[in-house]
């Protein structure tokens, strides 16, 4: 599908038909013949108002624009083959980064990536760029090494010098859009929780005024009483068996 629209520019209201012929495509390349659904179930479950001969169109004109080729490497791909070159030369690019490092970045390009191709200015850039693009600014927070690994996979993947310097801007105008919202948003929940009325939580002069309480209250009833006193506990103050221990003083039965 991004293959597709980096080569035509659909309007908005064929994106749900380019959506459900492309993954119908997909289907019947990977999946087993019995998994795929039927063209008519796939509309139903879609809630697509297109009807079949729309969809059947639609992936002859999909067909067409790609040349039957179908299995083409997407930015993911590239990801994936980047990392896997990092990771076999480690000791020589990034020396200083541990195991735990290393294994933590994958999962960051990944998720990194999934913000990139949910932006539609993205949408016309090459794959190899995209994923050298993201890469490059990713590793540049991470070795000083990073411009001459760019440099390297640059010439591997025959991106051109001016193609990744446009789409690394891009990129970084994106993730710092992206954390600019995600801090107001965290600003604004801080701002409601300020709003709603918080428990006063007891301070150390309110639980000595308990205590005093307490002491008046069971010196007043050890005055008035000739029963012999209760075995006393160290512990805080807990329900017991029939009563409420106090450190210190004597557990009575309620």
């Amino acid at each position: 599908m991004d293959e597709f629209l980096r080569l035509v520019r659909a309007q908005p209201k064929y994106l749900k038909c380019i959506a459900i012929s492309c993954f119908y495509l997909a289907s019947k390349i990977i999946e087993e013949d019995e998994v795929v659904p039927h063209i008519k179930d796939l509309i139903k479950n879609c809630d697509c108002i297109f009807s079949v001969s729309e969809i059947t169109r639609m992936e002859a004109l999909i067909l067409k624009k790609l040349r039957w080729d179908l299995c083409r490497a997407t930015s993911l791909d590239f990801l994936h083959g980047f990392y896997a070159l990092l990771v076999l030369n480690r000791s020589l690019l990034l020396p200083d980064q541990s195991d735990q490092q290393l294994a933590a970045l994958g999962p960051l390009l990944e998720t990194k990536l999934q913000i990139c191709l949910d932006q539609a200015s993205l949408v016309a850039t090459r794959p190899s760029t995209l994923a050298l693009a993201l890469l490059s600014l990713e590793l540049e927070t991470w070795t000083p090494n990073w411009f001459v690994i760019t440099i390297a996979l640059q010439r591997l993947a025959q991106v051109e010098n001016s193609d990744v310097i446009r789409c690394r801007e891009e990129l970084a105008c994106i993730f710092a859009r992206a954390r600019t919202a995600v801090s107001r948003k965290h600003r604004h929940s801080d701002s409601q929780n300020a709003h709603k009325p918080s428990k006063r939580r007891m301070e150390t002069t309110d639980i000595e005024d308990i205590y005093d309480s307490i002491k008046r209250l069971y010196g007043e009833e050890t005055a008035s009483t000739t029963s012999p006193p209760a075995a006393s506990v160290s512990c805080g103050m807990h329900q017991g068996q029939g009563g409420i221990s106090v450190p210190g003083f004597p557990v009575r039965a309620m």
